[in-house]
């Protein structure tokens, strides 16, 4: 009886789930025999059902490719093009699914789901850990999500536009009950987005470049993860500070995302210098477009007046500040003209690091600002001081902030201008760690023509490890570069030394966590790690500011980690960088290319 009521309830729980994918699949399969030959689309129905018995196991899977031996390119193109459309829409509805099991989850009062961070919230509860503790082990938590290079990533933005529109669509229609005309509606526009998306072409002409990589990784920004992160880190502090108040628990954000796009030139010789550079320049833009938006939008809203409202002396020093012409309509009201100063300020420091006013599409929404005047004037930009870096921008948000909070609008304090604030504090004005990987050995032959050319050494690469470790750590100490300016290099070490260059210009101009973290593949001795700190001081990045990353890759150099490790630790030059990073040394383990070297068990073993 027991199974049978949880076949029930199974049954029930999945119902939405079938529901949307069949709605789904008859509003596709409708497109395809409206817009295709007649016999597409019944050798697609047939591939379908015989896939269904496959799957029943009431036939062997030679079935299917039978009936697609030899079919014509003409007819297959649009066969596979059917069933990737209807996976991508049934991966739509199971997305749906999940929100709809979660949110029955937690209305049902069960206990949070394991690996939730409700789950989290009541396994520190359990723990009755003091506030010491937490403040002093979470002093340094990070968590980065990294955004890697894909180059077989073909799909369109378009494609993924179209589709997010179908879900938004999709979550409308499971508020309506069948035949309501609000329903019916909805169903309407659905067909026209699986119209447009069976009619876009899914996949680009051409491969992907390095610099269309980076704008296909930046666009998940705007699409979640600017709202997503900061709230994330805001939730995450919020509940650690219920729980021991009094103390400075997570000090920062520890949600914090990186990126590889544009720093991984491990095998990719289309990582250069300029690409580096965009990579770093565009995420920056991103990052301050999001900004000036949003302080368009406040001082489009926070038009106080200070008739009506006290305000704090931070406020309207700022307010004072404004620059730029007659205030006419706003002299009553400080927090639209403070703001203004910080979006004229911020808007100076854009342009002194870009070269340009990010190009924001920001246009529109200026259109739309009443009262002042969207536009800043070249005086008001002429006129305003540059931020020194993100913490003097959130400092004159702070200012706005204590002030609406002085007056009782706490309420005001935390809409928009919470939002802007969390940004700020963890995206920064680089928006994204961006990693530098390379392989050891391009390392060791760079470091090889520098010691040559500089008659440190004529053939570096043909000393024993020893030898090498005295001699890297002897021009590590030394504040004197190999090369002079009239040096004559080979096209692959001054490529990597301009890379080295353009991340020192992005640490320069956006901050260090900019470019954090020099990653080596390959890495197989204590002379790979010091090699890699060698060329970043020569690219005047001092020992340790930049964190050297050893990534141990085969099951051999698996086994050998720790004591590459050890030793690395035991030469007095490397664990002074390592004290430069406050003791912490980060360690990559590929998993990828150790299943590869030495099959799945053994690679997990040597992982472990």
């Amino acid at each position: 009886m027991t199974t049978v009521s949880t076949v029930d309830e199974l049954d029930r729980a999945t119902a939405p789930l079938r529901d949307d994918i069949r709605f789904l699949g008859t509003v596709l399969g409708d497109t395809i025999r409206e817009h295709e030959d007649p016999a597409v689309f019944d050798l697609i129905e047939r591939v379908r059902v015989e896939s269904f018995r496959v799957r029943r196991s009431e036939v062997e899977r030679s079935a299917v490719a039978d009936i697609l031996r030899d079919v014509d390119i003409t007819v297959a193109l649009p066969v596979i093009r059917a069933f990737n459309h209807c996976l991508l829409l049934a991966n739509l509805a199971e997305d749906l699914q999940r929100d709809r099991r979660r949110a029955a989850h937690a209305a049902a009062g069960a206990p949070p789901q394991e690996s939730s961070l409700a789950a989290t919230w009541r396994a520190l509860d359990a723990a009755r850990l003091d506030g010491e503790t937490v403040a002093r082990l979470l002093a340094d938590a990070l968590v980065s999500p990294v955004l890697t290079a894909h180059p077989t990533e073909t799909r369109r933005r378009t494609v993924f536009e179209t589709q997010a529109r179908i879900t938004a669509l999709m979550r409308e229609r499971q508020h309506h009950e069948e035949g309501d005309p609000r329903r019916g509606e909805i169903e309407r526009r659905l067909r026209v987005q699986v119209l447009t998306l069976w009619r876009t072409a899914l996949i680009r002409l051409q491969r992907l470049r390095v610099t269309d990589e980076i704008q296909v990784g930046l666009r998940y920004y705007d699409a979640a993860l600017f709202e997503v992160i900061p709230l994330l880190n805001q939730q995450v502090r919020t509940e650690l500070r219920s729980r021991w108040p009094g103390h400075d628990v997570v000090a920062h954000p520890i949600l914090r995302p990186g990126s590889w796009i544009g720093g991984d030139r491990d095998g990719n010789p289309n990582v250069t210098a300029e690409v580096v550079r965009t990579a770093t320049d565009a995420a920056a833009e991103l990052a301050f477009a999001h900004y000036l938006r949003d302080l368009l939008a406040l001082e489009k809203t926070l038009a106080l007046s200070a008739r009506l409202v006290p305000v704090s002396a931070q406020v309207s020093a700022l307010a004072e500040r404004e620059a730029g012409g007659d205030i006419g309509q706003r002299a009553d009201e400080p927090y639209r003209r403070a703001l203004r100063t910080i979006r004229a300020r911020l808007s100076a420091t854009a342009v002194g690091i870009l070269g340009r006013m990010p190009n924001n599409g920001a246009a529109e929404s200026m259109s739309g600002l009443s009262g002042p005047s969207a536009e800043l004037s070249d005086r008001a930009l002429a006129a305003a001081q540059s931020y020194s870096g993100p913490a003097e921008l959130l400092a004159d948000l702070d200012a706005v902030d204590d002030s609406l909070r002085a007056s009782g609008d706490a309420l005001l304090a935390d809409d928009r201008l919470a939002a802007l604030r969390r940004a700020v504090e963890t995206f920064g004005f680089h928006l994204q760690s961006l990693d530098l990987r390379q392989n050891s050995e391009i390392h060791e032959q760079v470091v090889a023509e520098l010691a040559a050319w500089a008659g440190v050494h004529s053939d570096y690469a043909a000393l024993p490890e020893a030898e090498r470790v005295e001699l890297l750590s002897a021009e590590l100490r030394t504040r004197r570069p190999l090369l002079g300016p009239d040096a004559e290099l080979s096209p692959l070490a001054a490529a990597e030394l301009a890379i080295l260059r353009a991340a020192r210009r992005a640490r320069d101009t956006l901050g260090p966590e900019a470019v954090p973290n020099s990653v080596i593949s390959m890495c197989t001795s204590v002379s790979d790690m010091l090699e890699a700190a060698l060329l970043l001081k020569e690219a005047g990045i001092e020992p340790g500011a930049v964190a050297v990353v050893p990534l141990f890759e085969t099951i051999e150099d698996l086994h050998h980690a720790a004591p590459i490790l050890l030793a690395a630790m035991a030469v007095p030059v490397y664990r002074d960088m390592v004290a430069r990073q406050d003791m912490r040394q980060e360690v990559m383990l590929g998993y990828s290319d150790s299943n590869k070297d030495g099959g799945y068990l053994a690679a997990n073993w040597a992982l472990y």
